[in-house]
């Protein structure tokens, strides 16, 4: 293909031409001389009286009796035309046969003849049986106004064939069944378009017009069959050779002009046997594709689309059009009309071709099937009880629908449900649930994987499950036109491709799609949640490690170096108030005065160290009115146990010195001793990661942690005197304190530790 010749220009070439034939078609609709009048074939039980109804008046404005029928129609020198159902004929192509066709053609010359005179005469019969005659002036042309609107059906099908068809096949030029839709759309417009013209006349068109019209309807009407034809032989499944349908197509044209030539037997020979011929053959190649698709499910998805608009389409067209025509009945709809269902054929037509939404095909065949069954049955109903019973219209109507409502609906419900039970049936949310809480609480990785793909084999039944490489989509998608499920990753599982749905019979759907984002919504809730419940518990037992390293532990060891039986019973009692207080993590303990906090741990730390020979250098003046929240209170006596007995059981010392005080409505605490002080290389660190080396204990991360999750600092350095020196400030922004307490004094460190 030509490199400028883009998807776009083509379409856009093609779309022009379209419209240049539909703006063509409605100029040469109105270029026809007009009388002014809507008529009309009388109905059958009133068929006895001559003429044509009148059922709208334009020109005279009411001087012909709306009505009245139009028996004839005259002009000077130019001869008078009886008028009858004849003369309205839709499509002559139904008449019997050639010399009745020349006949029609012959009356409708003399009539456009007639209307080109500069007045006619009007032979009417009034609706109260007197005969009258009115003079009138034709006019020149037709209003716009006046054109029905099956004239505009007909324009709007024929754009739609060949827009649309030239779109499909601007994407692809090459490929055979996009070529063979854009003969369809050829087919479509000549065939509606020529028909549009002469079906919706006011009364009549010259003859030469009806040769060139009839012939392009017939031959439009043909390429659009052998067009459907020929793509059932190349699609889904290319089931004959190419030339085949290329001299279907060409041989078209030939038998068109023999038909018009007089060369076969009769019109219902040559027109109406050609096209049930093809329906025939095509509904042939539709079984034979059926059977080439068996193991192809998106080619037999696509097959369902076109199967259900060729048999909505061309089929409803043939059974209302073509074979009521070569058996010789009535149409059982008007030939504008009928386009209507040739466009929604194209459509669906397209659809296939281009391969929309395949993997929704099932569903919407379903409700297709249902949905026109019950139409026909309505319709079949209907036409019985008028027919066996004389029913009116309208008494046999409410009858039908009643029928319909108590017979059909509950057998369709019936077969619906016959037709699901075959389905694999999506598990019960509660079930959904408990299944993906046992792949959220698997014991380990290994096991939370299998546990998953079993859940999505249980819901999808696909034949093959297998993982994607990372990341994977972020939300399920459809692939490999609904062969393939893609299942997003649902960290720490893989994401997944699920391919051939309930072990290859169906493909995966929209509906699939909702179930597998819900399966997933689901399952990743459950892991979030599992996540929180292991961290959760992981920081309430590291709690609850740190309560009992830094305060119980100095209670017991109080008790047991006590002398004193009322002491050590006092220290076991606050021990065991304690341990309740780490089991129930409980903060409703009113606010406590911090300077109570501080004399009862300065008696107990003094008489811990007291013990051991060791003196507290830890002044007892009256601390600052602050009342500390129970959060801030028990982490300060943490805090000051954990850094005093860690001094008593490490440092090796004989002094500790302890100072308290606020600055800037924060606490400062400062714990020194003089023993040997911390190496180097823990106190480094220390520094960088908050914890001492393994083998230290968690002693000092305790104590960083502590301060830091109330959003205080702390520090680790040497003391004056050589030993280790904490230095630890947290905040107390809810307590109360007054304004102008003292500042601590800190102590001063060496130059080596800062």
């Amino acid at each position: 293909m030509y490199r400028y010749a883009t998807p776009v220009l083509l379409t856009l070439a093609v779309g022009l031409l379209s419209l240049f034939i539909a703006v063509a078609a409605i100029l040469a609709a109105l270029q026809t001389p007009q009388l002014g009048l809507r008529l009309a074939i009388p109905e059958q039980r009133a068929a006895q009286a001559p003429g044509l109804l009148i059922e709208r008046d334009w020109l005279t404005e009411g001087a012909l009796f709306e009505g009245s029928r139009l028996r004839a129609i005259s002009a000077t020198d130019r001869g008078t035309v009886a008028l009858g159902p004849q003369t309205l004929v839709e499509e002559p192509d139904t008449l019997a046969d050639f010399a009745a066709i020349s006949l029609f053609r012959e009356e409708q010359q003399t009539l456009w003849h007639i209307l080109h005179a500069p007045r006619v005469v009007l032979h009417l019969v009034l609706p109260d049986g007197h005969e009258l005659r009115r003079s009138l002036r034709p006019e020149p042309g037709r209003d716009l106004a006046t054109l029905p609107p099956v004239f505009w059906v007909q324009i709007l099908s024929g754009l739609l064939g060949l827009g649309l068809g030239g779109w499909v096949w601007a994407l692809h030029p090459t490929r055979m069944p996009q070529l063979m839709l854009l003969t369809m759309g050829i087919g479509l417009q000549m065939a509606a378009t020529s028909a549009a013209i002469y079906s919706t006349r006011e009364l009549a068109l010259p003859e030469t017009a009806w040769v060139w019209l009839s012939g392009a309807n017939q031959l439009g009407a043909l390429i659009l069959g052998a067009g459907i034809l020929g793509l059932f032989l190349c699609y889904p499944r290319r089931i004959a050779p190419r030339w085949m349908t290329l001299v279907l197509l060409g041989a078209i044209p030939f038998w068109t002009l023999a038909n018009h030539a007089g060369l076969m037997p009769s019109n219902a020979i040559g027109y109406q046997l050609p096209t049930v011929t093809i329906a025939a053959a095509t509904l042939l190649c539709a079984l034979l594709q059926i059977r080439a698709t068996r193991d192809d499910l998106p080619a037999r998805a696509a097959l369902w689309i076109v199967g259900i608009s060729t048999g909505i389409g061309a089929g409803g067209f043939v059974l209302t059009r073509s074979l009521p025509g070569l058996l010789g009945l009535p149409e059982a709809m008007s030939q504008g009309y009928a386009f209507a269902l040739l466009g929604v054929l194209y459509l669906g037509l397209a659809l296939s071709v281009l391969r929309f939404r395949l993997f929704d095909v099932e569903r919407f065949a379903y409700h297709t099937l249902f949905y026109i069954s019950g139409a026909v049955l309505l319709l079949a109903v209907d036409a019985t009880l008028i027919l066996l019973l004389s029913l009116d219209r309208l008494p046999a109507l409410g009858l039908s629908l009643f029928l319909v409502a108590v017979i059909y609906l509950p057998l369709r419900d019936a077969a619906g449900q016959a037709l699901r039970s075959r389905r694999r049936r999506s598990q019960p949310i509660s079930a959904l649930v408990r299944a993906a809480d046992e792949v959220a609480f698997a014991r380990d990785d290994s096991c939370r994987r299998r546990r998953w793909e079993n859940l999505l084999a249980r819901e999808f039944g696909p034949l093959a499950i297998d993982p994607l490489p990372f990341p994977g989509p972020e939300m399920p998608l459809l692939d490999e036109e609904g062969i393939a499920l893609l299942v997003p990753a649902v960290p720490p599982l893989p994401a997944y491709r699920l391919r051939w749905r309930d072990d290859g019979r169906r493909l995966f759907s929209g509906a699939d799609l909702g179930r597998a984002e819900e399966v997933c919504t689901i399952l990743g809730q459950l892991l979030e949640g599992r996540r929180a419940y292991r961290a959760g518990a992981t920081e309430e037992r590291a709690r609850i490690a740190r309560d009992i390293h830094d305060n119980i532990s100095v209670h017991l060891l109080g008790a047991l170096h006590s002398d004193r039986p009322e002491r050590k019973n006092e220290l076991v009692r606050e021990t065991l108030a304690d341990l309740r207080r780490i089991i129930e993590d409980g903060d409703d303990t009113p606010e406590q005065d911090l300077a109570e906090i501080l004399a009862e741990l300065r008696h107990d730390l003094a008489e811990l160290l007291a013990a051991n020979g060791i003196a507290l250098d830890w002044p007892a003046a009256p601390g600052p009115a602050i009342r500390l929240p129970n959060p801030l209170a028990h982490a300060l006596r943490s805090l000051l146990r954990e850094a005093v007995n860690n001094a008593r059981r490490h440092a090796g010392c004989h002094l500790v010195r302890v100072r308290i005080g606020t600055d800037d409505a924060r606490i400062l605490v400062s714990v020194a001793d003089d023993g040997s002080g911390l190496p180097p290389a823990v106190a480094t660190q220390f520094a960088i990661t908050g914890t001492g080396p393994e083998g230290w204990g968690h002693g000092l991360g305790n104590m960083r942690s502590r301060v830091e999750k109330l959003g205080g600092e702390m520090q680790i350095g040497v003391s004056p005197e050589g030993g280790v020196l904490i230095e630890a400030s947290l905040p107390c922004e809810a307590a109360g304190h007054p304004a102008g307490t003292q500042p601590l004094h800190r102590t001063p460190r060496t130059r080596a530790a800062e």
